[in-house]
């Protein structure tokens, strides 16, 4: 049972990187055009006008989207619903590459967090917002818009107060940036009912990937590191 539970773990990020991937190519403009519908509500309102309560903004593309499309995204998000943990993270192994091995503990993992909560908005999820689809779990309806919410809490809850680090159980720069994209991804939709706390989590981690810059323009996998490394750059980037 054990070794089954540990394949389960070690194929949840490559799980998510696959929904994500369905959602943003798979369901294109999605996201984009519910942005769009909220700009226009708040530009009416500022006019003295009555939005819209549905529809994309003018110009966005009408798409088709095929059915099996479709079905691969939604099983896709009620998998990782059904899989988020009590405190609003989700479980992975956390640690780092040694030689030719990947040392870890299975424990919540807030890089992986970050990349199921884009993958909801990225299917036009909002955090605490409307009715964009639910599961059924422990016999509860749960909505993806709650699902999202939680996973905002946690990530935000993870973000240090001392310099901004977004972290838990050990886990690196890696970890940060994703979740750090997801804090700016909710806080452009302008979504969450306290878009003060999120902008402040996130002004903190950005001054933490700043401030973790070193003297070669690149990151490492700790903040401070002397050396560089191509792929945590691209991620802070």
């Amino acid at each position: 049972m054990k070794e089954a539970g540990n394949k389960l773990v070690d194929s949840l990020f490559l799980r998510v990187a696959l929904v994500l991937i369905v959602c943003w190519l798979g369901v294109p403009g999605r996201h984009l055009a519910a942005q769009g519908v909220k700009a226009e509500a708040k530009q009416g309102a500022k006019q003295g006008a009555k939005p819209e309560a549905k529809g994309a903004r003018p110009g966005t593309p009408t798409l088709t989207i095929p059915a099996s499309t479709a079905r691969a995204v939604e099983k896709g998000l009620s998998y990782l619903a059904m899989h988020q943990n009590p405190d609003g993270s989700w479980t992975d192994r956390v640690g780092r590459k040694v030689h030719m091995t990947y040392r870890g503990t299975v424990a919540p993992h807030v890089g992986v967090t970050g990349l199921v909560g884009i993958a909801f908005l990225a299917h036009g999820v909002f955090p605490g917002q409307g009715s964009a689809g639910f599961v059924m779990k422990n016999g509860r309806k749960i909505s993806y818009c709650d699902v999202l919410e939680k996973a905002l809490e946690y990530v935000m809850s993870r973000v240090s107060a001392a310099n901004g680090f977004i972290s838990a159980n050990g886990s690196r720069m890696y970890s940060h940036a994703f979740a750090t994209l997801f804090l700016a991804e909710v806080y452009g939709t302008g979504s969450y009912r306290d878009a003060e706390k999120v902008r402040r989590s996130l002004k903190n981690a950005i001054r933490l990937i700043v401030n973790a810059q070193n003297a070669e323009g690149g990151w490492r996998y700790r903040p401070g590191a002397q050396d560089s490394d191509m792929s945590i750059t691209v991620c802070q980037v």
